[in-house]
């Protein structure tokens, strides 16, 4: 984010959609898995500032959680995208 701000508290004049055709709000949680990454990194960085989570694994996988997984749902992309939502 360009100021560090939730898009919801853009101003007016820069606000973007907030309602999302699936019904999501808000995302709640970032996972990425992947091969070891440099401590050096920013990735690294993000997650040990909590910012996203991150695993190590030799397959590449991103997880995205939405509204605190209140739904209990999920949508697995795999194989064709190394992606899961949950929600």
């Amino acid at each position: 984010m360009e100021s560090g701000r939730k898009p919801a508290d853009a101003p007016p004049e820069r606000r973007q959609p907030l309602e999302h055709e699936a019904g999501f709000r808000e995302v709640t949680g970032v996972r990425l898995v992947c091969p070891e990454l440099p401590e050096t990194s920013v990735t690294a960085a993000m997650a040990r500032g909590g910012v996203i989570g991150l695993s190590t694994a030799a397959d590449y996988l991103l997880e995205v959680c939405f509204d605190g997984l209140r739904a209990g749902a999920r949508g697995d992309f795999r194989p064709d995208l190394p992606l899961v939502l949950r929600w």
